[in-house]
C-alpha cells in the first residue's frame, strides 16, 4: 500500500489494473477538463514456486485533454478512460542524476523488498515535485500544448504525444490542432489525408484513414 498512497498529500488518487503479470498504477487529480496522471507501468516476473520479481517502469506525469480523449476514442471506437494526451519525459533526467536507493537495468527498477518500495515511493513523489508540478502548470490549456507542438522535432513530438508510439498520434495531434484554433489546422488535416489516401491498400494506413474520416464527422469538418 506504500506506492498506491505516495502522492495521497498532492490531492492524487491511486486506482491499479493488474492481469496478473502487468500492473499499471493511475495516480489521478481531476480538474474540470482535464485529468493530471502519474502513470506508471510494473511487471510481475515469476522466477520460482513462491517467488516474483517486480519491475517497475520510471513513473510518466501525462494530461488527459478530456474533448480530445473524447473524440479521439469516439473516432476508434473505444473507451476513452485509458487514453492520455500529452507526456512529459523524465527518464533522461532521472537517469543522469540517478535514483538513490533503486537500481535501473534495460528501463525497469526492481521493487521487491521494504526498502525497494520506500524507494520508489520517493521516486513518485520526487517525479511530481521535480518534473509533474512544474509540467502541470505549464499546460493547463490545450492551446498551451498546441503552441509546444509546433517547436518541436518529429521525435519529441512523437515522445510528447505518445511514450509507446502508435498510429492516433498523428490523429491526436490533428484534433489539438482544430481544438486550438491552429491556422495551419487544416493544412495538417489535409496533409495526412493526401497521404493515407495513396495507400489504402496498406491496412494500417486504411484503418487510419477510416479514424480520420470518424473524427471529421465527429468534428463535424469539411476538408476535401
Amino acid at each position: 500500500m506504500m506506492i498506491e498512497n505516495s502522492l495521497n498529500e498532492y490531492g492524487f488518487e491511486c486506482s491499479k489494473v493488474t492481469d496478473g503479470f502487468s500492473v499499471e498504477y493511475f495516480f489521478r487529480r481531476k480538474k474540470a477538463e482535464f485529468d493530471q496522471i502519474i502513470l506508471v507501468y510494473g511487471e510481475r516476473h515469476r522466477i520460482g514456486i513462491n517467488e516474483v520479481n517486480v519491475k517497475m517502469r520510471t513513473p510518466q506525469p501525462c494530461i488527459a485533454f478530456h474533448v480530445v480523449e473524447s473524440i479521439l476514442a469516439k473516432a476508434i471506437g473505444v473507451s476513452g478512460e485509458s487514453f492520455y494526451t500529452i507526456f512529459e519525459d523524465v527518464s533522461r533526467a532521472l537517469a543522469s542524476a540517478g535514483v538513490s536507493g533503486l537500481v535501473l537495468n534495460n528501463g525497469y527498477f526492481d521493487v521487491n523488498t521494504e526498502q525497494e518500495e520506500t524507494a520508489f515511493a520517493d521516486l513518485l513523489k520526487r517525479v511530481f515535485n521535480e518534473h509533474g508540478s512544474a509540467f502541470f502548470e505549464r499546460f493547463d490549456e490545450l492551446q498551451k500544448a498546441d503552441n509546444h507542438l509546433s517547436t518541436l522535432t518529429e521525435k519529441d513530438f512523437r515522445w510528447f504525444l505518445s511514450p509507446v508510439g502508435g498510429n492516433v498520434i498523428v490523429h491526436r495531434a490533428a484534433i489539438i490542432k482544430h481544438l486550438s484554433g491552429n491556422p495551419k489546422a487544416e493544412e495538417y488535416h489535409r496533409y495526412l489525408k493526401t497521404g493515407m489516401q495513396k495507400k489504402l491498400d496498406v491496412k494500417a494506413l486504411a484503418d487510419m484513414y477510416a479514424i480520420l474520416l470518424n473524427i471529421e464527422r465527429e468534428m463535424e469538418l469539411n476538408i476535401d
